[in-house]
């Protein structure tokens, strides 16, 4: 995983089992702070795979939630390249 840039934005690869959680927790860590986080995956696979994880992983979600004591957003924006989506989180 990649901090860059001005915004925060966190990439993750194409391996991104251990990356999403990680990436998910600095876009927790950052949520109140800036209106437009985004986890830029690097390839599409890296993209459809954190979609995929935030929409089945509430257990996870929750237990890095109340690790941090922050509450989960109600959707988190993934982009690859020039699309970028939204994904609903699971509510608790």
């Amino acid at each position: 995983m990649i901090r860059s840039g001005k915004e925060v934005r966190y990439k993750i690869g194409s391996d991104g089992y251990y990356e999403r959680p990680t990436a998910f927790t600095y876009y927790l860590k950052n949520y109140r702070l800036r209106e437009n986080l985004v986890i830029k995956a690097l390839t599409r696979e890296a993209m459809e795979s954190m979609a995929l994880w935030l929409a089945h992983s509430k257990l996870q979600m929750d237990q890095l939630s109340d690790k941090h004591n922050i509450p989960l957003p109600a959707k988190v924006k993934v982009q690859f390249e020039d699309e970028i989506r939204e994904i609903k989180l699971p509510k608790r």
